[in-house]
């Protein structure tokens, strides 16, 4: 057994570069497609209702893909023995708490989407504190939108996904205060 454990990190976010590509991408196949489609939008015509259909669904697509990219938030899990510091962040809006929750208020889930790999998350029985946007209209804005998500969650924070029960295991005894090695039983 060991005395010293070093922070559990699981997040949930988009890395930066990852990011630039899907904006790029998005804008890039948005001029593509207006482009492309823009002889058959105008001058009116009989199809010009047909096309604009699919315009206007490429756009939708490509402009969702560009709001993810742009406004994707970030959640962050630093779980050490005994609590767990969480950090939420999205655009100009970060907030970062602590909790230390008893053993009864933590749970594991297994989620699974379609055909992929089940994931296991932790699931703590608890409100996170009231957020305090502090910034100007990106920083208001960021914080409606974490406001909004955290409202669809109620009383339960849930972890991002670990990739086995095993791990999850650990990272929940961690987090209740039981050392060890992700081994040990």
């Amino acid at each position: 057994m060991r005395d010293i454990v070093e922070d559990i990190v699981v997040s949930q976010s988009i890395p930066a570069l990852l990011r630039v590509v899907f904006a790029v991408l998005a804008v890039g196949f948005a001029a593509l497609l207006l482009v492309e489609l823009g002889p058959a939008l105008w001058p009116i015509s009989i199809v010009t209702p047909f096309f604009a259909f699919i315009a206007f669904g490429g756009l939708f697509v490509l402009g969702s893909l560009l709001f993810a990219a742009v406004i994707g938030a970030a959640e962050i899990w630093r779980i050490r023995p005994g609590e767990v510091e969480i950090e939420h962040r999205l655009l100009a809006t970060r907030q970062t708490f602590t909790l230390q929750p008893a053993r009864s208020d933590c749970t594991i889930v297994e989620l699974t989407w379609t055909e992929s790999e089940p994931s296991y998350h932790i699931r703590i029985r608890a409100r996170p504190p009231a957020l305090r946007s502090q910034g100007g209209a990106l920083a208001a804005l960021g914080g409606w939108f974490l406001s909004r998500g955290r409202e669809k969650q109620g009383d339960n924070l849930q972890s991002p996904g670990f990739s086995s029960q095993r791990v999850a295991e650990h990272a929940l005894s961690v987090l209740c205060g039981r050392l060890g090695s992700p081994a040990d039983p």
